[in-house]
């Protein structure tokens, strides 16, 4: 039987205590009479923390455009906004001539979620794609991987409940002056990863010093037993034909990389403002 937050007013998977969403303490769910589905609503994946400096809020109230019919000459697109623990997704229209996005101004806000910028986004439909194009933002665009993604220095990418930083500057120093603190089998290091905590600053430094270094919550050189969001083999730091790569592994939430650039995305693609994780999907005219 699912669990009930009466809070959200959602229905959440039996394994969580208390909503992910508002903290609510979670009920067994009423037997109450079922009601239909959405249409073209698939069960959402959950997500994560999801910028560098995030900021504990409530999506609780959130003020969002209620869902439109799709028309014809109107729209092509249409994002779902995916809810955390699996609880109901909610669809938006893209109209044809765009669409922003932000957490106080734009056609969807998110006001209660503080790590949106007031103008944080813009959809635009060009051809088979939809363009996403940053405003501005502090915190920047995520797109979920599909592939393996080449890193460069200063990437930030976000997997289970955490942001990270990589650095790609092999580490060194005087061996004359360091011999007694540093071993000699020890290896040196090819990389690290910096954790960035809630408020923005630098946390935890992970040295890699072989390859593939994997992240996950019960197995891997980076194990992250408390983060619930965390697949137990999640991610992947990699040599590849060009570089260092970033590659999922096949974890059941998502492996996230900041994109600076516009981006080109088609249907099935997911990416991140904030929060706010939002899954593009093509209209039928």
């Amino acid at each position: 039987m699912k669990k009930h937050c009466p809070g959200c007013k959602i229905d959440l998977d039996p394994q969580y205590m208390f909503c992910p969403e508002c903290g609510s303490t979670l009920t067994d769910s009423p037997a109450a009479e079922i009601k239909p589905a959405p249409p073209a609503v698939e069960a959402a994946p959950t997500t994560l923390e999801s910028s560098p400096r995030p900021a504990p809020i409530s999506s609780q109230g959130a003020r969002q455009p209620s869902a439109q019919k799709p028309s014809a000459g109107t729209s092509r697109f249409r994002i779902v906004r995916l809810a955390r623990g699996g609880g109901n997704a909610t669809p938006f229209d893209v109209p044809a001539g765009g669409m922003e996005l932000g957490q106080t101004q734009g056609l969807l806000t998110f006001p209660d979620d503080n790590t949106v910028s007031p103008r944080h986004a813009m959809l635009r439909p060009t051809g088979d794609t939809l363009v996403v194009e940053d405003l501005g933002s502090l915190n920047g665009l995520y797109v979920r991987l599909t592939e393996p993604h080449q890193l460069i220095e200063d990437d930030c990418f976000v997997c289970g409940d955490s942001v990270f930083r990589v650095s790609l500057i092999a580490g060194s120093f005087p061996a004359a002056e360091f011999k007694l603190f540093a071993a000699p089998s020890e290896k040196p290091v090819l990389a690290t990863l910096t954790r960035i905590l809630v408020d923005g600053r630098d946390g935890e430094v992970y040295p890699i010093r072989h390859m593939p270094f994997l992240i996950g919550r019960e197995e891997g050189d980076l194990r992250l037993g408390a983060d619930r969001f965390l697949s137990r083999r999640h991610a992947a730091v990699q040599s590849g034909p060009a570089g260092v790569y970033l590659a999922d592994q096949k974890s059941r939430n998502g492996t996230y990389i900041r994109r600076h650039e516009s981006l080109r995305l088609v249907a099935g693609d997911i990416f991140l403002i904030g929060r706010q994780l939002l899954r593009v999907e093509a209209v039928s005219l």
